[in-house]
């Protein structure tokens, strides 16, 4: 049995390593890489990821961007999937700022004072500190622009989802998400009726500024399950 963190926007997993500190080691994590997998779309990453799992048992996380393919991955791994959280995630549209991404100029992602104002005010609620800024610029930096670019263009043709799940279901909610609003979130509610949500008191970038909470909130889920299926973890 695994823990699968499946990233945001960057997808290289990096902005994962706080909160991956706070998971004993006694827990199997396993931190995909959306770069290193192959695939464009959302639902060709999910079929490689499913094909990545196997047998094993999983605890899905999916942060921001990844909530579309951890979606998918209900309908592909079936009971193998034991439980998913969602943090600050979506998997339907996320809001209209959002969406603006796709036709944003490829130069908004240079290290300079706007964009870092920009990162701040929307990731951050306001509130980031500069090392906090410069870890998500460089996590960006280290993708294609292309990448990046097809990645905004995933996001702005996604629609609501109409499939329902009975996995067992968290969504861990920042207080003050300015990039994925509240109907996002009611999307998230229609389709997994065992959701339950979980506030944090923060902006987008919540497993980054909070990641011993987001890791207690996932122990949480991890432990029954373990207790209950009376199997070791790895």
């Amino acid at each position: 049995m695994k823990l699968l963190l499946l990233p945001g926007l960057d997808g290289t997993g990096q902005l994962f390593n706080d909160l991956v500190k706070y998971i004993p080691l006694e827990f199997e994590v396993q931190v995909v890489s959306l770069n290193d997998i192959g695939g464009e779309t959302y639902d060709e990453q999910a079929v490689l990821i499913a094909e990545l799992v196997g047998q094993n048992d999983v605890v899905v996380v999916a942060e921001s961007y990844s909530g579309p393919i951890a979606h998918a991955l209900c309908g592909l791994l079936g009971n193998k999937l034991i439980s998913l959280i969602f943090i600050a995630s979506f998997i339907g549209p996320p809001s209209r700022i959002s969406l603006l991404g796709f036709a944003m100029p490829t130069r908004w992602i240079r290290k300079n004072f706007l964009v870092r104002n920009l990162i701040n005010f929307f990731g951050f609620n306001g509130r980031g500190a500069p090392a906090k800024i410069e870890e998500i610029l460089n996590a960006l930096h280290a993708v294609p622009v292309k990448v990046l670019k097809q990645r905004f263009k995933n996001i702005s043709l996604i629609k609501v989802s109409d499939e329902i799940h009975d996995v067992a279901c968290i969504y861990i909610r920042p207080a003050a998400d300015r990039l994925v609003g509240s109907s996002a979130v009611d999307a998230v509610k229609c389709c997994y009726p065992n959701l339950n949500v979980m506030q944090i008191d923060g902006g987008h970038f919540i497993a980054q500024t909070s990641p011993k909470e987001c890791a207690e909130v996932i122990l949480d889920v991890l432990k029954p399950v373990i207790g209950a299926r009376n199997t070791p973890f790895k």
